[in-house]
């Protein structure tokens, strides 16, 4: 899997160096959830931050490779404020078709690396969480405006495929996540 993570990302690179290029800076918020066989979590609200390079292909359609900083997890519902810290660097691959001037609507998967796992309660303790997988993968599916300026807007729904739970008899865990993200352009 890495083995071809790092091919595909090569012939991107070599495909974007030859195209119209704008860098990307990009901070928004995320409404992360860890979706689960059991209704005892629930939205966990954090950030996002990181930068992309948009690379045009054609008057419609570009692609988007990004790095960004995503801090993700849930909530306990059952009023603890016991909270699941998940912190990941991810690499969305997106591919963004323009029908419109400035309208975009975007789609393209997404590898995570696990950076850091905590379980946190108000002012009680503060621990990491084993038993998580390191690695995560998934889709995303999304839409914005960018403007003729340099800033855009938009919005993107994360649907992780991966059971990141690593505990042999625990249940299933699968990141989801919103973002509603700003961007500014700097060429």
């Amino acid at each position: 899997m890495k083995q071809i993570f790092v091919i595909v990302c090569i012939f991107l690179s070599g495909i974007m160096y030859a195209q119209n290029q704008q860098t990307e800076l990009k901070l928004g918020f995320n409404v992360a959830s860890l979706n689960s066989e059991s209704d005892d979590l629930t939205s966990r609200i954090s950030f996002h931050a990181g930068f992309g390079m948009e690379n045009q292909i054609s008057d419609q359609l570009s692609l988007l490779p990004e790095i960004l900083f995503s801090s993700q997890g849930a909530k306990i519902k059952n009023g603890s404020k016991r909270e699941f810290r998940l912190n990941y660097v991810n690499l969305p691959i997106m591919l963004r078709f323009y029908p419109d001037s400035g309208f975009y609507l975007e789609a393209g998967p997404q590898a995570g690396i696990l950076v850091s796992a905590r379980q946190t309660a108000e002012d009680e303790y503060d621990s990491d969480i084993e038993n998580l997988k390191g690695q995560d993968y998934g889709f995303n599916l999304g839409l914005g405006y960018k403007s003729s300026s340099v800033v855009a807007i938009g919005a993107r729904y994360y649907f992780g495929l991966r059971d990141i739970n690593d505990y042999e008899f625990g249940e299933k865990l699968k990141n989801g996540v919103l973002q509603i993200s700003l961007s500014f352009y700097l060429n």
